[in-house]
C-alpha cells in the first residue's frame, strides 16, 4: 500500500495506536512467488521475506497485520506461504492467487491466518475471472486463479467453509458481495476468510479520493478499504 494511492486512509490507524509501516520494494516491486515476474527485484534475487522479518523484528509488535495491493498483495501471499506464523492477519487487494504452474511457493506448513480479500469485477490487470494477469501490457504475469477460486484456496488452507453471503448497495448503483468463510465452532486450527467482490470496480484500493488513471479502471465510494481491513483485523479505526 502507498499513502497517496490510498488517500492516506491507513494513516488513521496510527492515530489510534497502531504502528503503520509503508515499506517499498526494489523499483517499486516485491519479489513475490509468481514464476514469471519480469522486474528488477527478480533479476537481483531480492530476499523480501527476510526484509519483512527484519521490519517486524525492528518494531517488536504484539501483532502483525500485512495489507498489500496488486504486487504487494502477491507479496502478502508469499509471506503467508514462506514465512508462516509471521502474520496474525492479512489483507489482499486486487491480487489473485497464481495458478499452480505459476507459483513458486508451497503450502506445506501453512498456518491458518485470518485473510480479507478484495477485488473489483472490472479489474483490467488482475482479471476477476482468472487467466493472464496484466494482459496486453508487455509485462504479462502468466495465469492466475479467479477471485472465487482464490477465496476457496485460502478457505481450504484455513480449514474454513462458506457460511454467509451478504450484498451491499447504495443509491449510485454501486454494489459489493461479501462471502464469509469460517471454521467449525471450537476448532483451534482454523481461521476465517472474508472475500469482497466489488461490482464494476477496477484495479484500485477503494478510498474517498480516487487517483485518476485510464489504465486501472473505476473505484467506488461504497466503502473505504482501510476501514474494512481494520475492522476485520480487530484494529481501531
Amino acid at each position: 500500500m502507498t499513502r497517496r494511492f490510498t488517500d492516506n486512509t491507513f494513516d488513521r490507524l496510527a492515530a489510534h495506536g497502531t504502528t503503520v509501516v509503508y515499506p517499498e520494494g526494489i523499483a517499486r516491486h516485491w519479489n513475490d512467488s509468481r514464476a514469471q515476474l519480469p522486474e528488477k527485484t527478480r533479476e537481483l534475487g531480492t530476499d523480501d521475506v527476510a526484509f519483512a522479518r527484519a521490519l517486524v523484528e525492528a518494531h517488536s509488535p504484539t501483532r502483525v497485520v500485512a495489507a498489500g495491493y496488486s504486487n504487494g498483495g502477491q507479496m502478502v501471499m508469499r509471506l503467508l506461504h514462506d514465512a508462516y506464523g509471521l502474520l496474525d492477519a492479512a489483507a489482499i487487494v486486487a491480487a489473485n492467487q497464481p495458478a499452480p504452474s505459476n507459483f513458486l511457493s508451497s503450502a506445506e506448513g501453512f498456518r491458518p491466518t485470518p485473510i480479507l480479500l478484495m477485488h473489483g469485477t472490472a479489474d483490467p490487470m488482475s482479471p476477476f475471472g482468472g487467466g493472464i494477469a496484466a494482459p496486453k501490457t508487455g509485462h504479462e504475469r502468466c495465469d492466475v486463479l479467479s477471485f472465487a477460486e482464490t477465496a476457496d484456496y485460502y478457505a481450504g488452507l484455513n480449514g474454513a467453509t462458506l457460511r454467509e453471503v451478504r450484498s451491499y448497495a447504495d443509491s449510485l448503483e454501486q454494489a459489493a458481495v461479501v462471502a464469509t468463510y469460517e471454521g467449525a465452532e471450537g476448532a483451534e486450527t482454523t481461521a476465517s476468510v472474508e472475500a469482497w467482490a466489488l461490482h464494476g470496480v477496477g484495479h484500485v484500493v477503494p478510498a474517498p479520493k480516487q487517483v485518476p488513471s485510464r489504465y486501472l479502471g473505476p473505484s467506488t465510494r461504497l466503502l473505504v478499504a482501510a476501514k474494512e481491513i481494520a475492522r476485520f483485523c480487530g484494529l481501531e479505526y
